[in-house]
């Protein structure tokens, strides 16, 4: 009985370590600047009929953020591409504690057209932009983390 109690513990032990984010392969190097360093995933990917691809971004800053009360070590956010015109938005995001817990998220408010940082129930920050709704996806810059990410899953 003993050998089998055993077994069972080390193989709880191998799954809970294997856990589908944790894996060291998940997040893929995407580019480093002097600010921080931006990995992507395919895990999660997905691709329309409009050209539209979706893929989630980690983006490891070298220096702690804050983001109202909290320490953010670093954000995991949803680029949407339109392959076809060459353009990207940041649609939905995590910001990260050292513990690695999510404290906040940021979200497009599609009546206003502005990113909103929600914390606290009751504390949501609006970032204030100058671009309406139909503006909210920008062109790609040259060689800037996004047009690298455009290469990797539009062609």
């Amino acid at each position: 009985m003993k050998p089998v109690y055993v077994l069972v513990v080390l193989l709880f032990i191998l799954v809970c370590s294997c856990s589908r984010d944790e894996r060291p392969d998940k997040w893929v190097l995407l580019s480093k600047d002097k600010n921080n360093t931006y990995y992507y995933t395919l895990d999660r990917m997905t691709k329309t009929d409009q050209h539209l691809v979706k893929i989630w971004v980690k983006t490891v800053f070298h220096d702690m953020r804050h983001v109202g009360e909290d320490d953010i070590i670093y954000a995991k956010n949803m680029y949407m591409i339109k392959c076809d015109i060459k353009k990207y938005k940041m649609n939905v995001g995590f910001n990260y504690s050292p513990a690695h817990k999510a404290v906040s998220k940021t979200e497009l408010d599609q009546e206003e057209g502005e990113m909103l940082v929600m914390g606290k129930p009751g504390k949501e920050a609006p970032i204030k932009t100058e671009e309406t709704v139909q503006d909210l996806y920008h062109p790609l810059i040259p060689d800037s983390p996004a047009d690298r990410l455009y290469g990797i899953v539009c062609h």
